[in-house]
């Protein structure tokens, strides 16, 4: 049983940290930690592509894929994001940004693998995230992530 089966095998809520640098010249990575800051997930944006694609592993050594995520298209303010389990290359499930509702701060529509809503992942708060976007990138982004109305995490 990989990491992410048993996590979500739990069926409570569970309380994340995405630890990014704030620059990065080649590609993106961040590593995501539990309560115990034990190392949940790493994930790897790779550079230089034209459209999104962003590798996820049980690991940093990155010998254990877990996830593969990719954007449909080349150019959409309000992307979805297709998410695929990297062994088997079979769809997970989507998250779609909703572009005029993220302005102020990020709002996802998470759907299973065939387009329903399952979901949605949003921002703490609005002064924080004007914060965030037009002042500093220093202070912490909050995630609350919910299915069916019922919170499951915090990122």
């Amino acid at each position: 049983m990989s990491s992410l089966d048993s996590l979500a095998a739990t069926g409570v809520p569970h309380h994340w940290q995405l630890h990014r640098p704030i620059w990065s010249l080649l590609g993106a990575r961040c590593r995501i930690l539990d309560a115990h800051d034990n190392l949940v997930l790493f994930a790897r944006r790779r550079p230089l592509r034209l459209r999104e694609h962003i590798d996820v592993f049980e690991d940093e050594a990155e010998t254990r894929p877990a996830l593969r995520i990719q954007t449909e298209s080349i150019l959409d303010l309000g992307a979805t994001y297709v998410i695929s389990d990297a062994r088997s290359g079979e769809g997970v499930g989507m998250a779609r940004r909703r572009f005029m509702r993220s302005f102020l701060r990020d709002h996802w529509d998470l759907l299973d693998a065939g387009g329903n809503p399952l979901g949605e992942a949003v921002e703490d708060s609005t002064a924080l995230a004007l914060l965030r976007r037009f002042v500093a990138d220093f202070v912490p982004q909050r995630i609350h992530v919910s299915v069916g109305g019922q919170p499951v995490a915090e990122l």
